[in-house]
């Protein structure tokens, strides 16, 4: 055992301590147990004294915005009774200008947005979740204002370290951390940034917490960042025989309003495809299923329900299933993506899987003229037999717009990206375009050859204009060479009359076929038609349509 002898005031008003935290020390402050202890001649207030935070270190290069935590994650644990009277703990004030001096960092604010939503994504008051601020105490806890710290003695405190193990445990920050038990929810900063690079700090923090928790109670840990995928909970100097192994596993925590599941017809299972969590990380991933795997097998099942296949595949039915994305490794760029997400309660979304009973187009393709992109470019929703969304963009599944006629041929004249990936159970068209008329089109949108849809039927007729000089309509026959010239030589005046004429015999010629089908000129098949040119033109037309023009004027 150890004696302490003379710890009290002394002449100089100053009063010597027997255990006290380094003033210097903002990272960590290790537990201390102790026990046979003998005091003499030593007074109460001298036993400890625990220091406040140096709100100096609430920098960039330091602890960032938030006071470290060697000063409010100090402990000490009497064994046997021998130094506070009893058996008992000495935790610190953690809450200690908890919503107060903001310099400290710590309050209401900084706690995971996660921690205060309920799965709905609605908010769960803070005097309901945690109406309690700092370490987990009990009724026997008492503050002693000498020690800046509370002595307690019905509760048996340890020190848990929380641990990411991730590749990016230097560069990702993860904290303030949240830890909740019993209505006290306390905060975790991490160590300082100690590192030096070319002369300035080099923005590297371990993601290594420790917490203070009693033992026999139940908690929840929240990360203002994304979970770390590797983690490691380790409780120091503790019997490693008080918990059994087999005591030790993941639960499924029903979480809202419904705390009791339901009765259902049928049998819902859930898998986890993935390595075991192993008992010790390793740098290499040699053996381990790659990401390309996993989104394949994700791919497979998400078809096989989808297009109603299971049981041929499977063996047995399946009528819904819900898929989560498989997660990127931390060294995978994929993960940067992910974490750079805000953090939700349910940050990895869940699909909702199902056969896909129809496809509903939403919203109806309009067309305007050929060669235009429609107007109104369609819209395709996947839906179950109950009418909801069904997921089909967690598989390569794509979506096909093929264009029929009348008699419900497939014929051509659909350009654009005809063929769509899903986003989440839409298919969302952008470019599609017409390239003929007809009357009583329709697009039929199709799902791997199995499920189908059709749009409502559309008409697009021939464009023209009108003729500056009253004349009938003519439909589009030239091209936009062929229009330039003809307009061009229109603006250029009365000195190049005869040129013009040439000009437009010369392009009216090329197809003297089609003239009299097309009703340019009603009666002049096989003759050269004549060519009335005018004053008066026409604004230059859209490129892609393109019509003859009469101009009126003597040729005298």
């Amino acid at each position: 055992g150890s004696t302490f002898v003379g710890f009290k005031n002394v002449c100089s008003g100053e009063t010597s301590v027997i255990f006290i935290t380094n003033p210097l020390n903002e990272d960590l402050q290790h537990p201390i147990h102790v026990k046979n202890i003998q005091l003499v001649d030593t007074t109460e207030q001298s036993k400890i004294f625990i220091h406040r935070p140096d709100v100096s270190k609430v920098n960039p290069s330091d602890c960032v915005d938030m006071v470290c935590d060697a000063k409010r994650k100090s402990l000490l644990r009497d064994m046997d009774g021998s130094f506070l009277g009893n058996s008992g703990s000495v935790i610190p004030e953690a809450e200690y200008e908890w919503n107060g001096n903001s310099q400290f960092g710590i309050g209401d604010y900084r706690i995971p947005k996660v921690m205060l939503s309920f799965p709905n994504g609605s908010r769960i008051p803070i005097t309901e979740k945690a109406p309690y601020k700092g370490i987990i105490r009990d009724s026997t806890c008492k503050y002693i204002p000498e020690w800046q710290s509370y002595r307690c003695f019905g509760m048996e405190h340890a020190m848990m370290v929380i641990e990411s193990l991730d590749s990016d445990t230097e560069t990702r920050r993860l904290s303030p951390v949240a830890i909740v038990g019993n209505g006290y929810v306390d905060l975790i900063n991490g160590p300082q940034d100690h590192g030096w690079c070319a002369g300035y700090t080099c923005r590297r923090r371990l993601s290594l917490f420790h917490s203070i928790v009693a033992l026999g109670k139940f908690y929840e840990v929240y990360f203002t960042g994304t979970s770390p995928q590797n983690l490691r909970l380790m409780l120091l100097n503790v019997d490693h025989n008080q918990i059994p192994s087999d005591k030790i596993r993941v639960s499924k925590i029903i979480r809202g309003e419904n705390l009791r599941r339901k009765r259902a017809l049928g049998l819902t299972v859930e898998l986890e495809i993935g390595d075991p969590p192993p008992q010790f990380v390793i740098n290499n991933t040699t053996g381990q299923m790659q990401l390309s795997e996993l989104q394949k097998i994700a791919d497979s099942l998400g078809q096989a329900v989808i297009l109603g296949k299971t049981c041929s595949i499977l063996g047995f039915n399946i009528s819904s299933m819900s898929i989560t994305n498989p997660i990127p490794s931390p060294s995978d760029s994929g993960w940067i993506k992910v974490t750079a997400q805000p953090v939700e309660r349910l940050a990895f979304p869940v699909h909702h899987v199902a056969f896909v009973s129809s496809l509903s187009v939403i919203t109806q393709p309009a067309a305007t003229q050929p060669g235009q992109p429609f107007s109104q470019q369609p819209s395709v929703k996947a839906v179950d037999s109950n009418g909801n969304c069904v997921s089909v963009e967690i598989t390569s599944l794509t979506l096909k717009a093929v264009l029929k006629d009348s008699n419900n041929n497939q014929i051509s004249g659909l350009s654009g990206n005809t063929t769509v990936p899903f986003s989440g159970c839409w298919a969302n068209y952008t470019d599609l375009t017409l390239l003929r008329t007809g009357k009583n089109l329709k697009i039929e949108f199709v799902l791997d050859d199995t499920v189908r849809a059709e749009s409502r039927a559309f008409s697009l007729a021939a464009h023209s204009v009108s003729g500056g000089g009253g004349y009938s309509k003519a439909p589009a026959v030239g091209t936009a060479a062929q229009m330039v010239t003809t307009v061009g030589s229109c603006l250029m005046g009365r000195l190049l009359l005869s040129e013009i004429f040439t000009t437009a015999v010369l392009i009216l010629n090329v197809t003297p076929a089609n003239a009299e089908r097309a009703n340019l000129f009603p009666n002049t098949a096989g003759k050269h038609p004549r060519a009335v040119i005018g004053w008066g033109c026409l604004p230059f037309p859209e490129p892609i349509t393109v019509a003859t023009r009469r101009c009126e004027s003597e040729m005298g």
